[in-house]
């Protein structure tokens, strides 16, 4: 009977680590989306400035408006409801925000210079906030539940990610790093990529979220997904380099030879996980439409929305936000100061 229960615990255990052939092009289908319309527009709306990031309810939207730095909420009509929070080092007050959430009962931010978090109630109260220690953290996290935060384990311990509870001070590492990082100089890094290489500090970036399924891991440099269990188990990876990704990497090398700044590589800029899947706003090329791809929980039946209404912004990448429950997704442009919305055609 031991032996027996010996070989089905191996057995789940090589079921639960096994991981797909990451090589393999993923089959997925694409959808169009003509159309657009502007919500939110600064030459018009001095409510804001240079929207940041956008965070999405089903009956409300929430804008980190960068200048001056603020939380600003708005129905989907772009209607002004409520604004909160301010830049200083004083309670409830932030000095930069690398992210922040819609929780159950509250909002919950993440002020990354200020080594904080900050929890406001509905109306715009402060909570509480409380101290963290961000030489144990980076500014790229996402919270799994209470107290408890997923991140980029940097390679510490050989690790991909970390998951931390920082109010115990409890940390897993997992996931197996991608590169040991050994450039000393940008000349090196310089010398790397003229050689048509990525350097290795920027093979361990990645873009990470979670919902009650587990936690999804993004490789910036190598289109690569992960699903993880909540506990660090991996359950999945599929790789994204998908023809709307071509020349990315082409794009990368031309515009670290035009001058001395070493621009990051990345197939995505942004990622929402949402409770039945992730999308990624994946990072195209000139020719190409701004586009999307989602990948539900299981990592199957993968599809690809292309917006070809949206323009592109000349600077800085879109930002975006899928509506849950509704059939809409919104794009901020922060230079511009501009929020639109389309349709986004997943249930």
């Amino acid at each position: 009977m031991k032996s027996i229960k010996w070989l089905i615990s191996l057995l789940l255990i090589i079921i639960g680590c096994s991981q797909p052939d990451s090589g393999n092009p993923v089959n997925f289908t694409t959808t169009v989306v003509e159309g657009n319309s502007t919500i939110i527009d600064a030459e018009k709306d001095t409510a804001i400035v240079f929207p940041s990031f956008i965070r999405t309810a089903p009956d409300y939207f929430l804008i980190y408006e960068a200048n001056p730095q603020k939380i600003i909420k708005f129905n989907y009509d772009g209607e002004k409801l409520q604004s909160f929070g301010s830049e200083g080092r004083g309670p409830g007050e932030f000095l930069s925000l690398t992210n922040y959430w819609i929780r159950k009962d509250h909002y919950l931010l993440y002020d990354y210079n200020g080594a904080k978090m900050i929890r406001y109630d509905f109306k715009g109260s402060l909570i509480d906030e409380y101290s963290v220690d961000i030489s144990k953290l980076t500014m790229t996290v996402d919270v799994l539940s209470g107290s408890k935060f997923v991140y980029p384990a940097n390679g510490t311990h050989d690790s991909l990610l970390a998951i931390s509870d920082l109010k115990k001070g409890e940390t897993v590492f997992f996931g197996q790093t991608i590169a040991e990082r050994n450039e000393t100089s940008n000349d090196m890094v310089r010398d790397i990529i003229e050689r048509g290489e990525v350097p290795n500090y920027m093979k361990n970036s990645v873009q990470i979220g979670a919902n009650g399924s587990g936690i999804f891991c993004f490789q910036n440099t190598k289109a690569i997904l992960q699903k993880y269990t909540l506990e660090g188990q991996l359950q999945w990876e599929r790789d994204l380099k998908m023809p709307m990704v071509e020349g990315v990497f082409e794009d990368f090398l031309k515009e670290n030879k035009k001058g001395k700044y070493i621009t990051p590589l990345t197939y995505a800029y942004g990622m929402h996980v949402m409770e039945n899947g992730t999308a990624l706003l994946l990072n195209t090329t000139d020719e190409k439409p701004i586009t999307v791809s989602w990948v539900p929980n299981d990592g199957h039946d993968i599809q690809v929305v292309e917006f070809p209404s949206i323009v592109r912004p000349s600077q800085l990448p879109l930002r975006f936000r899928v509506v849950p429950g509704q059939k809409e997704i919104l794009f901020a442009n922060s230079m511009e100061g501009k929020i639109m919305s389309a349709e986004w055609p997943i249930n």
